[in-house]
């Protein structure tokens, strides 16, 4: 694991520690990295999803409540 310094706006720290709702900076940096990460992922591939205009549409399971 590396270690980095980051500058933070102490508002911007307590609106995501509120959402987060953790105590170390550490974690919150950490869980703030991946939901970046795992939101930039998903607009990649929303964004690959126009290069096959013509694929035939995947049949999709119905959740069912139980």
């Amino acid at each position: 694991m590396s270690k980095i310094s980051v500058e933070v706006k102490k508002d911007l720290l307590d609106q995501a520690r509120e959402y987060f709702e953790t105590a170390s900076n550490e974690e919150l940096v950490e869980k703030a990295f991946s939901v970046f990460l795992h939101w930039e992922a998903g607009r990649w591939i929303v964004a690959q999803g126009g290069t096959q205009p013509d694929i035939e549409d995947i049949p999709r399971r119905r959740w069912e409540q139980r």
